[in-house]
């Protein structure tokens, strides 16, 4: 089974969280055997987190705890999400832990602030738009990737 973990922060938007689990457990039921996807919730303190739009969501770990992660999923919230320098660490260490890690929507800004995405391309939506670069200028940033 491919254990996979979605990071959840105070103010996280609730889509962007719940949307990837929506994923998985859609491709498990299209699953002509067993399911392939075993997908839970951290924070960095296993304490429940709002979100965006008032939710609460109680997680199943601390990132800490979760020693093999498949995939890590950063999902988005506020625009860039603002998250404690204790926060951006352990995301990095579960990054370092894990197969793949994937980003929703301003999760990228998150990756980005804990060095993930250092010399890598991407894409970033204000470029799309016509505007200027919302990433950080030592991150390189395009309009395709």
């Amino acid at each position: 089974m491919h254990p996979g973990q979605i990071f959840l922060f105070e103010g996280v938007q609730s889509l962007s969280s719940t949307g990837p689990a929506e994923v998985f457990d859609t491709a498990n039921s299209m699953m002509d055997s067993q399911p392939r996807y075993a997908v839970r919730t951290a924070t960095i303190d296993g304490a429940p987190v709002r979100t965006s739009s008032g939710l609460t969501v109680v997680p199943d770990s601390t990132g800490k705890d979760v020693a093999d992660i498949g995939t890590l999923v950063v999902p988005g919230g506020d625009a860039p999400p603002s998250l404690e320098p204790s926060g951006i660490t352990e995301i990095a260490a579960m990054a370092h832990r894990s197969e793949r890690v994937a980003s929703i929507c301003t999760g990228a800004f998150v990756l980005a602030r804990a060095g993930l995405l250092d010399g890598l391309s991407g894409v970033d939506p204000a470029l799309v738009l016509g505007g200027r670069s919302t990433l950080p200028p030592t991150r390189p940033a395009s309009e395709n990737g």
